[in-house]
């Protein structure tokens, strides 16, 4: 499609207005009226271009427009379906999650009951018992380690086409405004320039004053 826009004409024409461009000075009211007559001309230029572009664009952005917009509709019930699973996934997951840790809480502190077990009777323990001792602390070892990695499998569920995972992502809520650092603060700067226009030329923190532009017409 961007092979077959011929665009000579018009970039012989900018450059053509570029070079003489080169030549403008002003210095008395003779080259401000060619220099004014010049830039009217730069600014017909730029709008026959601006024309000619969305002759072209025009069709593709309304089709890209429409085929996007029917395709959100077309897929809207799937994002709420996905939305509507991963709510239920979650809420299951959570309940067994709260059950698992339950189980590994009673787990670890029947661990740490052996555990004390154990070293109350390596005391009084000879070197047979010693031995025995040692193999049964670095078994309750192993367990933990063992309940350790299956806590972290419980974080993916895998079936045959899909593999899901659990995360942790920050989030936040508005608690007071009023308390919130400003660089955190974004200005409305169309809503300002709106009042301005209507006529608000007093906003605190702002300060308000007029320019001075060239408007061509």
């Amino acid at each position: 499609m961007l092979e077959q826009i011929n665009t000579t004409n018009l970039e012989l024409q900018i450059k053509d207005t570029q070079e003489k461009s080169n030549n403008i000075l002003i210095t008395n009211e003779e080259q401000l009226l060619q220099a004014t007559d010049f830039l009217g001309n730069v600014k017909k230029l730029y709008k026959n271009a601006e024309e000619e572009r969305k002759e072209i664009t025009k069709p593709l952005n309304d089709s890209l427009k429409a085929i996007n917009k029917k395709y959100k509709i077309i897929t809207e019930p799937l994002l709420a379906l996905e939305s509507k699973l991963k709510t239920l996934i979650t809420a299951y997951l959570k309940n067994k999650d709260e059950q698992d840790r339950k189980i590994v809480e009673e787990e670890r502190k029947l661990l740490e009951a052996k555990r004390i077990e154990l070293e109350e009777q390596e005391k009084n323990a000879n070197k047979e018992e010693l031995a025995l001792i040692e193999t049964q602390k670095n078994s309750l070892e192993q367990q933990e380690i063992l309940n350790m990695v299956d806590n972290k499998l419980n974080n993916q569920i895998r079936t045959e086409n899909t593999l899901i995972s659990k995360k942790k992502v920050w989030k936040f809520d508005v608690v007071d405004i009023y308390k919130i650092p400003n660089k955190y603060l974004i200005l409305d700067e169309k809503k300002v320039a709106e009042d301005i226009r209507n006529g608000i030329i007093e906003i605190e923190g702002l300060k308000i004053y007029q320019e001075e532009i060239i408007a061509v017409r």
